[in-house]
């Protein structure tokens, strides 16, 4: 959601495993088996497929233009079709470019740090969007977010879990956004639950938040129905 409208721009494509063996697995245990096997490939391009096809069929049924985010795999990125696999996928759904934002990590990003620059550099050229997700929780915030090329910084929900209470996490949560509001990037703050964080992010001037306070997450047929009630 963005602060300055109210408006809903964008959504975050989320995959879950219910088998019929483990029952609910969440992605915390299947994407490191994945990463480990090598199938992170095959399911992350379908992701990536399905997500696109599924906003450019939103596009065409008359909705507002969403931006969906997806979350890379280190192991992905560092394939040297990355980028050819992306713009494969981005002319097969005809999806603009701008809708589409590929979310990484710190731990990611630190794994093939000059080919990660170089792919995200060639994506973005191309009109789509980068951004670092959880930042704040790694090692090594700082150096990345001057290494790589990126639009958007999304702030771990740690830092504002408890910003309502506590004053030395509302003055962090401020550092930070001042620091991206320098740098001339987007802010997006996660984890928002309660309607007095959603106003305390508001306050202190940040561009974007998403949480179960906006949407918990939802189908995609549950989603049109959604954005309806919202416009």
């Amino acid at each position: 959601m963005e602060f300055s409208t109210g408006a809903i721009i964008g959504m975050e494509a989320l995959l879950r495993w219910s088998s019929p063996v483990f029952g609910k697995v969440p992605p915390g245990e299947f994407i490191p088996l994945a990463e480990e096997t090598g199938m992170i490939i095959p399911l992350s391009e379908w992701v990536l497929l399905q997500a696109c096809t599924d906003n450019k069929r939103l596009l065409d049924e008359g909705y507002p233009p969403l931006m969906v985010s997806i979350n890379i795999s280190f192991v992905h990125i560092a394939q040297s079709n990355f980028v050819e696999t992306i713009t494969k996928i981005l002319e097969r759904t005809s999806l603009p470019p701008h809708l589409l934002c590929l979310e990484i990590t710190e731990h990611a990003a630190i794994q093939k740090m000059e080919q990660t620059s170089a792919h995200m550099k060639q994506l973005m050229n191309l009109g789509v969007r980068i951004a670092l997700d959880d930042f704040g929780v790694g090692n090594s915030s700082l150096s990345i977010i001057k290494s790589l090329p990126l639009n958007i910084i999304k702030i771990d929900r740690m830092f504002v879990k408890d910003i309502q209470h506590n004053e030395i996490s509302s003055a962090i949560f401020h550092s930070i956004l001042s620091l991206i509001e320098d740098l001339k990037l987007v802010s997006c703050v996660e984890g928002i639950e309660l309607q007095e964080q959603y106003e305390l992010a508001m306050q202190h001037h940040c561009e974007m938040a998403q949480g179960f306070h906006i949407c918990r997450p939802i189908l995609l047929s549950d989603l049109r129905s959604f954005l309806k009630k919202e416009s």
